[in-house]
């Protein structure tokens, strides 16, 4: 399977962010996991999660997900109050906001949804053999439309397009490409302890890069394109996830990197899977500090760290958007008034001077010579 998603340029954990060139994105990273101290475990909670824990019979997903994640991450978690810049290192936008509800700041997340269309890359995808090859990567290798256990974004409310705005069914397609969620940026795949959890590690591989691709497609849809980074790192599109089985914890950050190849220099876009940090939360209260602190500043980053980037982004989009339907819609008008102009041309013309003559010398039908009347026959014009 890993050596099939490379033929398609997908990678898993090739140490791209240890090599010295992509030293930026790797700085931009661990600013965000490691951004505040105000996210860690109180002893109540760490009490909690340990009696969850000893009490599980088994460490199956549900048990996982459902029981033991929530007590890392809680639905009524409130952003942080402290601040944290990091302008040298090209995220000028990472503002924690003061005490606020997550929900209440547009967070949202769905669990167990299949994504929306399949965008996962493949070689095939410029071709007319892109919905063959999804097929056939389903039917023979069981490479399915990804279906995260769980993914947080933002709510459709957050950033919402304008009420004058019309967009393109596929523009709003790559929107949510995660069902009812905008803009994604965190996903979740979990293993019970039977299982392996290379398969979560494969999963979030596969998700992971469909939605960094459904990012950049949307970017590349509505007028923005490519930044030239030195490195080569798409840094406008990153996301990160969790990998997770009844006892480790990892982390990821999944990116694209644009390459070119040969001396034609010909663009090819390659999406990576990156490994952060490993926690052994069955292990030490100070690990469990350490989950719940990475797993809220990943939060707080996709709510708030985000905000300035995202509002001119979506502003940017809807403004294009908007100026493409309306030229379509002139280039319509011209079409149609073009379509008008040729079918009067082919309209038969009448000569007018034989008409005159036909009006004063009408041809009398015999019917009309009997009930005393004159007609023109329209047959004689």
């Amino acid at each position: 399977m890993k050596q099939y998603l490379e033929g398609h340029g997908m990678y898993m954990d090739k140490r791209l962010l240890k090599k010295p060139e992509h030293a930026s994105l790797r700085q931009v990273v661990d600013a965000i996991i490691n951004s505040t101290d105000s996210s860690a475990l109180k002893s109540d909670s760490i009490q909690r999660l340990n009696k969850r824990v000893q009490s599980a019979e088994t460490y199956d997903e549900a048990t996982v997900l459902g029981t033991i994640l929530p007590c890392i991450i809680r639905s009524d978690r409130t952003l942080s109050h402290s601040k944290v810049r990091v302008e040298e290192l090209g995220l000028s936008d990472i503002l924690l906001a003061t005490d606020e509800d997550f929900e209440e700041s547009g967070m949202d997340f769905v669990f167990d949804q299949k994504l929306t269309r399949n965008f996962m890359p493949n070689l095939y995808l410029d071709t007319v053999f892109k919905e063959d090859a999804a097929k056939a990567q389903q039917e023979y290798l069981g490479i399915k439309c990804p279906k995260p256990d769980r993914v947080y974004g933002l709510s459709r409310n957050a950033y919402a397009r304008p009420s004058h705005c019309v967009a393109r069914s596929s523009t709003l397609d790559l929107m949510e490409v995660v069902p009812t969620l905008h803009h994604p940026f965190y996903l979740i795949e979990s293993e019970s302890s039977n299982g392996n959890t290379g398969t979560a590690e494969f999963q979030a591989s596969c998700g992971g890069a469909t939605i960094v691709h459904a990012a950049r497609l949307l970017l590349e849809q509505t007028g923005q394109n490519d930044q030239e980074e030195a490195d080569g790192i798409d840094q406008r599109t990153f996301i990160f996830s969790t990998t997770l089985d009844s006892s480790f914890i990892k982390f990821w950050v999944h990116f694209a990197v644009l390459e070119s190849i040969g001396q034609t220099q010909q663009k090819r876009v390659t999406y990576h899977m990156e490994h952060l940090r490993s926690v052994h939360f069955l292990v030490g209260e100070g690990n469990l500090a350490i989950l719940r602190r990475i797993c809220y500043n990943i939060l707080d980053w996709g709510v708030r760290g985000r905000d300035a980037m995202l509002r001119q982004r979506c502003s940017d989009i809807w403004r294009f958007e908007d100026a493409w339907v309306a030229e379509k819609a002139c280039q319509s008008e011209v079409s149609a008034a073009k379509r008008e102009q040729e079918a009067r041309d082919r309209r038969p013309q009448f000569n007018a001077a034989k008409l005159r003559k036909m009006a004063l010398q009408p041809h009398i039908t015999g019917e009309a010579q009997n009930n005393g009347n004159v007609f023109i026959d329209a047959r004689s014009l």
